[in-house]
């Protein structure tokens, strides 16, 4: 009697409940069906791929000897009425300093004027610094597009620009002087240097009239 009780009941179970057991055991033949295939073909499930943050790109400098189509950029000679020179430019020689009795590379050309020469900002551009010390007297460095600063050195302390200030080519910006322990011996001049990438580079050869 038990056993027919039982027995009517899982009947009454599966008449009341058949369309969600059917679902069920078709869930699960598929699921049986995907484990076989992929323990036949011996690989493993596709586990979709992580998203990654974006990586930063490597900026590569481009070669200054690479044609462009950009126009060349000339700078203006930063003096008028130099006397002369004194220490050059020259990266491969050391030179001698009478001023520190020493021989040393020298990075710049220091052009000899009378005090008070008038100095031009060689290119359009920014003042990123103006500072005064006892080595290089007053030096104002100028920011230009491409990663390429001008310093000027040796200049009086009454300068005609501030820092973040915009200037343009040919601007003056202050005057000669006889100031800056370093090259002393030199007199009253301007020590004047181009970088680009912070590397020097020869700034006669970026002149307008050695074009």
């Amino acid at each position: 009697m038990a056993n027919s009780n039982f027995s009517e009941r899982v009947k009454g179970f599966f008449k009341k409940n058949y369309y969600y057991v059917i679902i069920a055991v078709c869930i699960a033949a598929i699921g049986t069906v995907i484990t076989t295939a992929a323990l036949k073909s011996g690989k493993n499930p596709v586990t979709p791929p992580i998203d990654e943050p974006d990586k930063p790109s490597t900026v590569i400098p481009e070669d200054s000897g690479k044609e462009t189509d950009t126009a060349p950029v000339y700078f203006l000679m930063p003096l008028e009425g130099a006397t002369g020179t004194g220490l050059v430019y020259d990266e491969n020689e050391l030179q001698y300093s009478a001023t520190l009795n020493q021989w040393s590379a020298h990075y710049g050309v220091d052009y000899l004027a009378p005090e008070g020469t008038d100095v031009f900002a060689a290119y359009d551009g920014v003042v990123e610094s103006v500072v005064t010390n006892e080595m290089w007297g007053t030096k104002i460095v100028i920011l230009h597009d491409g990663g390429i600063r001008s310093v000027y050195a040796c200049l009086g302390a009454n300068v005609g620009v501030l820092e973040r200030q915009k200037v343009a080519k040919g601007q003056k910006i202050g005057v000669v002087s006889n100031t800056g322990y370093l090259e002393a011996s030199q007199g009253s001049h301007l020590h004047f240097e181009l970088t680009a990438d912070d590397k020097n580079i020869n700034p006669v050869s970026y002149f307008e009239e050695n074009k």
